[in-house]
């Protein structure tokens, strides 16, 4: 009789055991399932509200890229004849530059009075630069891109450092400067007289407004490279032929459509504003296909943790925020050195330094 009660007990702490498993299970499969349920919730409200006040910017956020309709290498064929990187020339022209950078702030009339030693300085920089605008290959600052990438901000970890594109796009001025004077110097084997020098120091100019424009890193690299690019205009005039000044004018007016329109665009949306729509730039960040993009994208999301749009309720903007600080995080691990080097700097930005911003002057057209 013993061993039967000892059984039935056994059996029934079984039964008892297995029942309060089962039953601990549906409440767990059931806290699970609810919390995946609010997940979902989350994520619908976050792509409603996404939906709700994603401009042109967003939606069609696949099909931004820096395209001008005339392609500035179907110009630059006609000189660029060489095979090989510029890099080194370039490189090369900004240590000569770097030697004595107030030699470079000149006008037309200071040649004439311009001490020898100024006018070498020039020459030794404008010589490589001509030597660059015959060579096929691209590339003007690949050799120190993570300098472009960052915020201009007093800051030891997330500042950039411009000089570098400071100096390269001056060059590209001055070179005009020098054109404007009718300079000659022999720096290149195959400009015999002024006008033959005037001529290479227009395509020098051009040639490196197009490769930036090429190799756009930052934003900024992309609008020096436009704005070298306008000396299409004063080839146009300067033409050998009528056929090429047509081409040239062609070009010019393609080249400021472009500025004027997509690049605006871009700013409206608040790319370099204190309150940037973040699923715009949510959008351009993970989807865009052109790499300068999203780097822009991503630095603004590093602001739009602190400050963005929609901002009609405080709830509104925190969401935003989030999901700003989310997207980032999600980045930091990205196949594009570029995007991480940009994800790294905006997660890193802090609150302290983006109240120094000033937004009120910032003007991403002048640096």
């Amino acid at each position: 009789m013993l061993g039967n009660r000892l059984g039935w007990t056994i059996s029934a702490a079984i039964v008892v055991a297995v029942t309060l498993m089962l039953v601990m299970l549906n409440i767990l499969a059931g806290r699970k399932y609810t919390a995946d349920q609010q997940k979902k919730r989350e994520e619908q409200q976050v792509q409603n509200v996404a939906a709700k006040y994603m401009t042109n910017v967003g939606k069609f956020a696949t099909e931004w890229k820096v395209q001008l309709a005339t392609n500035p290498r179907e110009l630059a064929k006609a000189w660029m004849t060489r095979e090989g990187s510029p890099i080194e020339k370039y490189q090369e022209a900004l240590a000569a530059y770097n030697q004595r950078p107030e030699t470079f702030d000149f006008k037309p009339s200071d040649l004439a009075k311009m001490p020898p030693t100024y006018r070498d300085q020039i020459n030794r920089a404008m010589k490589p630069l001509i030597e660059a605008s015959r060579l096929t290959g691209s590339g003007v600052l690949r050799n120190r891109w993570q300098e472009l990438v960052g915020y201009d901000v007093a800051s030891d970890t997330v500042a950039c450092d411009l000089t570098a594109l400071r100096a390269m796009r001056r060059l590209g001025h001055v070179a005009t400067t020098l054109a404007m004077a009718d300079y000659y110097s022999p720096i290149s084997p195959t400009a015999t007289d002024a006008k033959a020098l005037v001529w290479e120091l227009h395509q020098a100019r051009f040639t490196l407004g197009m490769k930036m424009l090429e190799e756009r890193i930052c934003a900024r690299e992309a609008i020096a490279g436009l704005q070298l690019l306008s000396v299409a205009l004063t080839m146009s005039e300067h033409a050998p032929d009528a056929v090429t000044g047509l081409a040239f004018a062609r070009f010019e007016s393609d080249r400021k459509d472009y500025a004027n329109t997509e690049l605006r665009n871009i700013w409206a949306a608040g790319m370099w504003t204190i309150d940037p729509n973040v699923y715009d730039m949510i959008a351009l960040a993970t989807r865009c296909q052109d790499t300068m993009w999203r780097v822009e994208a991503i630095l603004t999301l590093g602001r739009a943790k602190y400050r963005c749009k929609p901002d009609e309720t405080n709830a509104m903007q925190k969401q935003g925020m989030e999901e700003a600080a989310r997207t980032i995080k999600s980045l930091l691990a990205d196949s594009d050195p570029h995007v991480r080097a940009a994800a790294e700097k905006a997660d890193k930005l802090s609150i302290e330094e983006f109240r120094k911003m000033d937004f009120e002057t910032f003007n991403p057209f002048e640096f």
